[in-house]
């Protein structure tokens, strides 16, 4: 049973979101913790809206990286990444940018914590005010 209503549903879909501050001016990288299940859970799709416009560079950009953590805080699976080089378009400004989620690595435990890992791929870069979207389901890992 679920610690909570309706988690036991299958298929029961839910979003969360998650805010952090901008970094300021020539932070480098950052580390920090985003989201913690509630409950067995499989996530479906990591988006980010920014403040700002960030335009895409191929030699002055950001990887971003949602690492599960496990409920210890040693894991490093990657569930979910992209980099705001030319490619991706880069941020924009209120508007959605996905995440690439790893349906292997897509599975939360309950207590499982994600966090954000983001590389600064040359110095000086503002990392902006961003929202995270979490979209996922209640889910159960497959029996072994």
């Amino acid at each position: 049973m679920g610690r909570f209503f309706l988690a036991d549903t299958p298929g029961l879909h839910k979003k969360e979101l998650k805010r952090s501050e901008s970094t300021g001016a020539g932070y480098g990288n950052l580390t920090a913790p985003l989201f913690r299940a509630e409950d067995d859970m499989v996530m479906d799709a990591i988006r980010l809206i920014s403040s700002v416009t960030t335009a895409g560079h191929d030699t002055n950009n950001f990887t971003i990286k949602i690492i599960n953590k496990g409920n210890d805080g040693s894991g490093t699976d990657v569930v979910a990444q992209a980099i705001t080089d030319v490619a991706s378009g880069g941020l924009k400004q209120f508007q959605p940018f996905s995440l690439t989620v790893d349906a292997a690595k897509a599975q939360l435990l309950e207590g499982d914590v994600l966090g954000v890992d983001v590389t600064e791929l040359n110095a000086g870069m503002e990392f902006p005010r961003l929202v995270y979207e979490f979209d996922f389901k209640y889910e159960k890992p497959a029996a072994s």
